[in-house]
């Protein structure tokens, strides 16, 4: 039996409220962009498509989009039934996505309060919050059986695990095709490993190296795929939160593309935001609140005040010593004592 992944209230009302300021937090950095070189100007470098005037890189990324996505949805989800599952996913999410900013603004860092500084708290910030959520849900669980998420539907927990195995499979021999020089481009000694540590291609000062990245997202793949063919109670916010993950490593890609003549990686990257699309529809059925979620307001303390208490039930044809076929006893006659009726 599936029990355990229901929150106390205080636990899902911490939840919520981390998301909310790790939202307003990105929101905040992406507003600075903005004011920079405006909203066309940010979508575009965002895409890959132009650069900032004197070449220096932005605070934020696309994956700053993303990550503000999932953290409102979150927000949102923490006030269902059950939220520890989304809680699970973003928590991880966020863990492989700022880990290198922490380690790569952090190294550089001479103790100042200037914007490095800023960034390397609001990096090391947010990973703390990712390790508070999951920690919020090894404390906040209680065993409410009949309370669980819903797992995945048999076919559609298949079949979302297999698009995310086969955008695992491509986005791992991709790297390893560049690794190997199949592609025919040559790189420096040592190149592949540093776009994994951030020696090369960070795309913002608060962005994850692309190697890194790349192969954080091909584990998350193949973790959400595994846990929706096995339907694991957490498996429909897992592969929601992997398939949001692939956008942003398909939008610099396709908006680098020509229709004329695009290439294998191209053809990847359209692949991986169709994949994600369908994902998202087969791990978020109708009827359901975001993540998958029960969309009622049921409260697990509230429910907790009426464990072993007796109720009172009506008799039911058969309890009253004789057949399923006889009838209940008559009641009391006109007049007498009890008898509830007209006038």
């Amino acid at each position: 039996m599936r029990q355990g992944f229901a929150l106390a209230s205080t636990a899902r009302r911490v939840g919520a409220l981390v998301c909310g300021v790790l939202a307003l937090v990105e929101a905040g950095w992406v507003a600075q962009d903005v004011s920079v070189v405006g909203g066309d100007g940010l979508w575009q470098v965002w895409a890959g498509l132009a650069v900032p005037v004197g070449g220096a890189p932005l605070n934020t990324s696309v994956v700053d989009a993303a990550l503000i996505g999932l953290y409102a949805v979150t927000a949102v989800a923490a006030f269902r039934a059950v939220a520890a599952g989304a809680f699970v996913a973003v928590g991880v999410v966020t863990l492989a996505l700022r880990a290198p900013a922490v380690l790569i603004l952090g190294g550089q860092w001479d103790g100042s309060m200037d914007v490095q500084g800023q960034l390397v708290l609001t990096a090391a910030g947010e990973v703390l919050g990712a390790v508070v959520l999951l920690v919020t849900v090894v404390r906040g669980r209680r065993v409410l059986p009949g309370r669980e998420p819903s797992p995945p539907r048999a076919a559609a927990g298949v079949l979302a695990g297999l698009l995310l195995l086969v955008v695992a499979g491509m986005m791992g021999a991709w790297q390893f095709s560049r690794m190997a020089g199949l592609d025919g481009a040559e790189q420096p000694p040592g190149f592949f490993w540093r776009t994994v540590t951030g020696g090369y291609l960070v795309n913002a000062l608060l962005g994850t190296p692309f190697g890194w990245l790349s192969w954080s997202t091909v584990g998350l793949c193949a973790a959400a795929a595994v846990a929706s063919m096995v339907r694991m109670p957490w498996a429909r916010p897992m592969g929601i939160a992997v398939a949001w993950l692939l956008l942003p490593l398909a939008v610099p890609v396709l908006a680098a593309t020509e229709l004329t003549a695009p290439t294998v990686g191209q053809f990847g990257a359209a692949f991986a935001v169709v994949a994600a699309v369908v994902v998202t529809l087969l791990l978020l059925p109708r009827a359901e609140g975001p993540f998958g979620w029960r969309s009622d307001s049921f409260d697990p303390d509230e429910f907790a005040g009426f464990a072993g208490q007796d109720t009172l039930t009506m008799p039911t044809f058969g309890a009253y010593g004789g057949t399923y076929l006889d009838p209940p006893p008559p009641g009391p006659p006109p007049g007498a004592a009890g008898y509830l009726g007209p006038g």
